[in-house]
């Protein structure tokens, strides 16, 4: 919910998700090329990213999902469809529907889900040799909110996502983590950055104490700390 009520603010300020697919696609034309023919983007949002893919990738489909209907922000030839990837008979619904995916993308969106029960279902969609690329974050995502609220997301380790997904049978192509931190001239101006990306775990009437403000400027100097992940998978089936 974050996020959608985020949406309108999302493109100017989400200078790390920015970078983050910026990444993912290098990555993705290195490894694999640029040709695909069934493209599925989860979590896609306002488009931001799928605007991307269909200037650099060629491709004969792609399908673009949000748990919100972004519905507005997409238009021909991006097919945008409204459903929530982690209920699993909506999904196997949607694989009867689309032909199965050989690229199957994120960005920044598997840290709002359950990911070993993504992956677990995420083969209901996968044609022989999908290809998965996807970006995450680590646990120390926003470590200075996470010191000052002790709210924090259920991020997961690299080294954990690695033996998770090889215990599920996918091939590791490429994986990769970073630390990246944004300084702002205030504390507001840190906050208000965390609220026109939605990408944090703070509550919409969250109270922010002057005690705060002070400590994330004179203690952590006004920056935030970002933990990017990127994978590149492939699911031989």
């Amino acid at each position: 919910m974050r996020f959608y009520q985020a949406r309108s603010s999302y493109h100017k300020s989400a200078l790390i998700q920015d970078s983050m697919q910026d990444k993912l696609l290098t990555e993705i034309l290195n490894f694999w090329g640029d040709s695909f023919d069934n493209v599925f983007e989860f979590g896609a949002g306002n488009g931001m990213f799928s605007q991307k893919l269909i200037q650099i990738l060629k491709m004969k489909k792609l399908v673009c999902n949000d748990i919100f209907d972004f519905s507005s922000y997409f238009a021909s030839p991006i097919k945008f469809m409204c459903f929530d990837m982690q209920d699993t008979p909506i999904l196997k619904h949607f694989s009867y529907l689309n032909p199965h995916f050989d690229l199957i993308i994120s960005n920044a969106a598997l840290q709002w889900m359950d990911a070993k029960a993504f992956f677990s279902n995420i083969t209901t969609i996968c044609a022989k040799n999908t290809k998965i690329a996807i970006s995450t974050f680590g646990p120390q995502n926003l470590q200075e909110i996470t010191t000052l609220t002790s709210l924090s997301l259920e991020y997961i380790k690299l080294d954990s996502l690695h033996h998770m997904l090889k215990s599920l049978d996918f091939h590791i192509i490429y994986s990769k983590e970073w630390l990246q931190t944004i300084a702002f001239p205030t504390p507001i101006a840190a906050l208000k950055h965390l609220k026109y990306t939605g990408v944090n775990s703070l509550k919409q009437n969250f109270y922010i104490k002057k005690s705060m403000l002070k400590s994330l400027e004179y203690d952590f100097q006004n920056t935030l700390t970002y933990h990017p992940i990127i994978l590149l998978l492939e699911k031989h089936q």
